[in-house]
């Protein structure tokens, strides 16, 4: 028995092609995406402090972000045309001089993209201004170019901690962005505001989920940075009662019971509160009631009770293994080789080529992100929307000239590649050479391999005449007898 409503049309999409199915699984709660945090201190937007305290407060977390910082500002940011075409070209040149033309060098505005990294994402404004010179004092149109044409002005930030949700469409379309709700701090201006995403660029780390709150890169490293935390914090402690040992004040029994009589509560109130500053350091004399019993005893003593034998665990050790753990999250565990006794160069070479990796790839992010601005770019200037240009940078590492010079030689002699001038030029490049002067070259250079080999067979063909006009002109054995 078949039911014709059950039945598998395979060309039943076709009709329902434009509709959306299913969402992406995020769980919203009152703008926010608290739900897909599964750590309760990480939500948002609390979250945004713990990080900000982890790259502030955390001497490693602080150095695995300066080396991403200054390895970033080491790359050239450049406008790539969409082909050869002359139309193509113009809009890449345009593009090239609006990144030097902001109020602020491009390189800065990176290092606020990158601050998605910390956090997860950032949002930057997309500012435009009219280019009509440098006499105009109005940054909307201020600029080194008096053409009257359209170029940014900048890509200001908005502070992550002053994000506190966020806004969709609507029920029928759920799943697109429409604004972010920003926290004023401005005493002058209190409320919120709702920044339109069409205005700005979300830069992010991960878009799995779709999540505008994205991941950050310290999030695996929460863990060993709250234990390593709280065991720096322990060492310090108890390195401050070994070398001072632990302030112990003896008292009567009959004062620290609930019957105590006023004044002897205020003065075990006092005492208690003389122990804690003492403890925290801000407290360098301590005075003490002359009060004797009966027996003439003191009834108020103070003395230190200092620690005997030591602990079976190595705290130091402790602190190193969660110190690495927080490096290799990001792959940046090789800060760390040089401070060890084990480590080899080739391991810290391969080490240093993968964080690399990794770096490239967030730039490859910022590029793709930064379309956005190119777009609308085009959109104000006319252009052909289909040859836009795009946000190009160069390599992080530089290459290996002894790997890159063996590799060249062995390339030539085996025939593979014949030396040229565009070859040339690429190789200068790469070493940092300056650019060949055409007219200052020896005419009489050898400029391909042909020519090289050509010379070789001459050599080589004088060299097997001589040696021939040398054999007959040389007397014979037999004539040497005689």
């Amino acid at each position: 028995m078949t039911d014709e409503t059950n039945t598998y049309n395979p060309d039943a999409w076709k009709s329902s092609a434009t509709m959306t199915s299913g969402n992406t699984g995020l769980t919203r709660n009152n703008g926010t995406f608290e739900g897909d945090e599964i750590l309760g201190s990480l939500k948002f937007p609390n979250g945004m402090f713990v990080y900000r305290e982890m790259m502030d407060n955390d001497p490693t977390v602080g150095a695995m972000m300066f080396a991403i910082q200054q390895l970033m500002r080491t790359v050239k940011f450049s406008a790539k045309s969409f082909d050869d075409s002359e139309q193509a070209q113009e809009y890449a040149s345009h593009l090239e001089s609006c990144l030097g033309d902001c109020e602020k060098p491009f390189h800065d505005y990176v290092s606020e993209f990158m601050t998605m990294l910390g956090f997860g994402f950032s949002i930057n404004a997309i500012e435009f201004k009219k280019r009509v010179g440098p006499g105009n004092h109005d940054p909307k149109y201020k600029s080194k170019y008096k053409d009257g044409r359209y170029g940014f002005k900048g890509f200001p930030t908005r502070s992550q901690e002053s994000i506190i949700g966020w806004q969709y469409r609507d029920k029928e379309d759920s799943q697109r962005l429409t604004h972010a709700i920003q926290k004023s701090h401005d005493v002058y201006n209190v409320g919120n505001t709702d920044l339109d995403m069409t205005r700005f660029m979300l830069f992010r780390v991960d878009t799995r989920k779709d999540n505008p709150e994205s991941r950050s890169i310290l999030r695996n490293a929460h863990q060993p940075f709250f234990y390593k935390k709280h065991y720096e914090r322990d060492q310090s402690i108890r390195i401050s009662r070994d070398a001072r040992g632990l302030p112990v004040f003896e008292v009567p029994p009959e004062w620290m019971s609930a019957m105590a009589l006023p004044g002897e509560k205020a003065l075990y109130t006092n005492l208690r509160r003389t122990a804690m500053n003492m403890h925290e350091g801000k407290q360098k004399a301590v005075f003490l009631p002359k009060v004797k019993d009966l027996n003439g005893d003191d009834m108020v003593t103070l003395k230190y009770l200092n620690s005997e034998g030591k602990a079976d665990y190595d705290v130091e050790a402790i602190i190193g293994r969660l110190t690495k753990e927080i490096l290799q999250t990001v792959l940046a565990d090789f800060i760390e080789m040089g401070n060890t006794s084990v480590g080899s160069f080739a391991l810290s070479s391969n080490k240093t080529k993968m964080f690399s990796m990794a770096v490239s790839g967030w730039l490859d992010e910022i590029s793709n992100t930064f379309q956005q601005a190119i777009y609308k770019l085009g959109v104000l200037e006319g252009w052909d929307l289909a040859k836009l240009p795009t946000l190009a940078y160069t390599d992080i590492e530089s290459v290996d000239l002894d790997v890159y010079g063996t590799f060249l030689e062995k390339m030539t002699k085996a025939g593979v590649i014949i030396p040229d001038e565009l070859l040339e030029e690429t190789v200068r490049k790469e070493a940092g050479l300056p650019s060949a002067d055409g007219e200052k070259r020896d005419v009489g250079m050898i400029k391909t391999n042909k020519e090289k080999v050509e010379k070789q067979e001459e050599v080589s063909k004088k060299q097997e005449a001589s040696a021939a006009k040398a054999i007959t002109a040389s007397p014979s054995s037999k004539s040497n007898l005689k």
